[in-house]
């Protein structure tokens, strides 16, 4: 110890005193060496205000060319009580400082660009003004002892080296400022020998550029961990942020990360499933060959793809599709699983959707096409059926089978009429009528089609609701619909019928499309019946899906509803569960146009006429009975069995025709092209159009605008004399 405290003094200390020793005792020396007047225990007891200015006037001089080191210092002193700090960065901005604020203590890091602290001390040192100031050292850099001895000779009060942590910095600053606080402090002249500072220059050279080598290392090693951290952030955020699911596992399949997505989706939290089996996801809807086939590939190396029809947390089922690959570490040895997977749900539904609309064009494309040849069969039944009727007396024995004949052809006429419109192919002739009409017009025949036991109500709504409709169509909805539920309800219930207007903030979806947001007309049909569950529910439009027992149902009445609906531009749907009856929507789109009101239609008289037809139809029988029905009431008839026939024949006898009756559909020529070469022969020549495919009407429009007229097959007898008298005097 006593060469310890010898060194000290020959390197210019101006005393030395041993501890323990406390710290107040070493606070008040420290003053007096520094001329600061210590507070009395009378001045400590009034508060020691005016001790307080004083010491706060003792200024400490922090050189350091790391601010960070800088602000460690002030907080390491303020902690203790001085609170006067003045910084500088290197040695010549602190030789001015010192200069300008004259200091009562420099404490000064050793190595700092420009001038380092050895310089900086040698400068201060050889300052007449400056050379008295007490001067702390501390060092990263220098450290070693020959170092410190240097720092010594040149004059420094005091030695100490980094890093340290505040408390450690402060206990080895302490010996320091008790030699300064003794009072006795002498400052000695530095000694040093030429070659010492022959040293000095140099070592400060090499360690200034092996500073330099090893900041250029550090800021490449910091660019390059800033970088990598970049990098990690950006790869975070995008997991973070992924539109799809990212889950992985270890070997087991035990979860050990998700991201948002995956939470978004399943309605699990992160805390819920890490830790646990990808098991909870399991539905039972995928099959465990699936499961068998996925792991034999991701324990192999290789990655799966497929399709899960997994379970959410609240029990809702939906479809994902996965890609899982294997994780390998370094040594290349799989230690985790990954999945990326997408909610695939909607695309399921739309594919299903797609599915249904396929299988419902194809039924309706084959309905359409037997309801076309069968209306031909049904023109020569009930045509030759109303010519007996006419033609047989009153009062004979056969008259009612013929009437028995004519009613099972109409009823077979209303059945190729479903099917048409199931099929969408019936031509509908729409005008703007008024909801609430079409509604109130049905309601004596809808009491006279339900049972005495089941109560009907309809509520039309008080505003008026133009829709674009065809009424016929309409009434066979409701028809349909009322059918349906009497047959749900065994005994006694009710029907109820409202209508209103729907304000569509969504779009709605079904099989075939989307409905746009907007204003609606909302026929409600709602019945306190059997109701249904999900599963017939899902297929109550299918063609021919019925819960009826064998020969009590077609199964399609509904599938006709929905057909018509959809031809209107509109959108139905059913909410029903077992035994809370059914409730039927059908969404209509208001148009603006004041709507027709309704007249109740009058069974005119028939009535024929004496001009000349040409009757253009490839089919001979229907072509013989309309043939025979025209002429039983007055007109000439004129017959082309074919397109090119009748081109021919009115080009021979034009003048003496007065209207042509044209199938749409014969071979050669179809209707519309004969139309064309009857119209260059004769730009006024008349036209009716004829089909037993209503579709065909669609490609006539351009056609029908111009004023010709359609007639559907299969051809009753009022219609047909009643087209053709209208077509005559146009």
């Amino acid at each position: 110890m006593d060469g310890y405290r010898s060194r000290i003094m020959r390197a210019g200390c101006t005393a030395y005193f041993e501890k323990p020793i406390d710290q107040l005792t070493i606070v008040e020396r420290i003053h007096n060496a520094l001329g600061i007047k210590q507070m009395t225990l009378l001045e400590k007891e009034n508060g020691g205000k005016e001790a307080a200015m004083e010491e706060r006037s003792m200024k400490i001089l922090i050189v350091d060319d790391n601010a960070s080191d800088r602000k460690l210092l002030r907080l390491i002193f303020e902690r203790y009580g001085y609170h006067t700090i003045i910084e500088a960065g290197d040695g010549l901005e602190g030789i001015d400082m010192a200069r300008a604020m004259a200091p009562d203590i420099i404490v000064s890091d050793a190595l700092m660009p420009r001038m380092d602290g050895f310089q900086f001390l040698w400068a201060i040192k050889m300052d007449e003004d400056l050379r008295n100031i007490p001067f702390l050292f501390h060092s990263a850099v220098y450290t070693g002892l020959k170092e410190e001895e240097l720092a010594l000779r040149l004059g420094a009060d005091g030695f100490i080296t980094r890093p340290k942590e505040p408390d450690e910095f402060w206990r080895e600053m302490v010996p320091v400022l008790e030699e300064i606080a003794s009072g006795r402090r002498k400052p000695k002249p530095p000694q040093l020998l030429a070659e010492e500072m022959e040293y000095l220059r140099k070592y400060s050279e090499v360690v200034a550029r092996k500073l330099e080598e090893k900041v250029r290392e550090l800021e490449e090693t910091l660019a390059r961990r800033k970088k990598a951290e970049e990098e990690l952030i950006k790869l975070s955020l995008a997991v973070e942020q992924s539109p799809v699911s990212i889950i992985i596992t270890d070997l087991n399949g035990n979860i050990e990360f998700v991201n948002p997505k995956f939470c978004q989706i399943t309605g699990f939290s992160s805390e819920e499933v890490v830790g646990r089996n990808t098991r909870i996801l399991k539905s039972g809807e995928t099959s465990p060959e699936d499961y068998q086939r996925l792991w034999a590939a991701i324990t192999t190396g290789k990655v799966w793809q497929g399709e899960f029809h997994n379970i959410k947390k609240n029990g809702e089922l939906f479809w994902e599709s996965a890609t899982i690959s294997p994780v390998k570490n370094r040594e290349g040895s799989i230690f985790h699983y990954m999945a990326i997977k997408e909610d695939i749900t909607e695309r399921k539904k739309l594919e299903e959707q797609l599915l249904h609309a396929q299988k419902m064009e194809a039924v309706g494309t084959l309905a359409g096409g037997i309801a076309h040849d069968f209306n031909n069969i049904l023109t020569v039944i009930m045509g030759y059926s109303t010519i007996l009727k006419i033609r047989m007396p009153k009062g004979d024995p056969l008259l009612n089978n013929v009437i028995q004949i004519q009613a099972a052809a109409e009823r077979a006429a209303g059945l190729t009429r479903s099917l048409l419109a199931f099929s969408r192919k019936q031509r509908i002739d729409t005008k703007v009528v008024d909801l609430n009409d079409v509604v109130n017009g049905i309601r004596n025949m809808l009491r006279r089609l339900i049972r005495e036991d089941i109560e009907l109500r309809i509520v039309p709504a008080e505003e008026g609701l133009p829709v674009l409709a065809d009424v016929g169509q309409l009434e066979q909805v409701l028809l349909n619909l009322a059918t349906n539920a009497c047959d749900a309800m065994d005994v006694g219930g009710s029907i109820t019928i409202t209508t209103g207007v729907a304000e569509l903030e969504e779009e709605l979806r079904d099989a075939e499309g989307v409905v746009e947001p907007g204003r609606y007309a909302l026929l409600t049909f709602a019945d306190t019946g059997a109701g249904m569950g999900e599963g017939t529910r899902q297929r109550m439009f299918d063609p021919f899906f019925t819960t009826k027992d064998i020969g009590k149902g077609t199964g399609l009445g509904l599938a006709i509803c929905y057909g018509i609906i959809k031809q209107h531009g509109g959108f139905i749907d059913c909410r029903s569960e077992p035994g809370k009856g059914a409730t039927f929507r059908i969404y209509l789109p208001l148009v603006q146009t004041i709507a027709e009101h309704m007249e109740p239609s009058e069974t005119l008289p028939l009535t024929g006429g004496s001009e000349t037809i040409l009757v253009a139809e490839d089919d001979p029988v229907v072509m013989d009975i309309t043939t025979e029905i025209l002429m039983e009431f007055g007109y000439t008839v004129i017959q082309a069995g074919d397109g090119e026939e009748a081109v021919a024949l009115y080009r021979d006898h034009w003048r003496g025709i007065s209207l042509c009756l044209l199938d749409v559909v014969m071979p050669g020529k179809r209707g519309c092209e004969v139309f064309k070469e009857l119209r260059r022969i004769n730009p006024d020549a008349r036209v009716l159009f004829m089909s037993g495919y209503s579709a065909d009407a669609s490609s006539l429009d351009h056609l029908l605008k111009e004023g010709n007229g359609f007639i559907s097959k299969p051809l009753e007898i009022h219609d047909l004399l009643r087209k053709v008298r209208e077509a005559l005097e146009r």
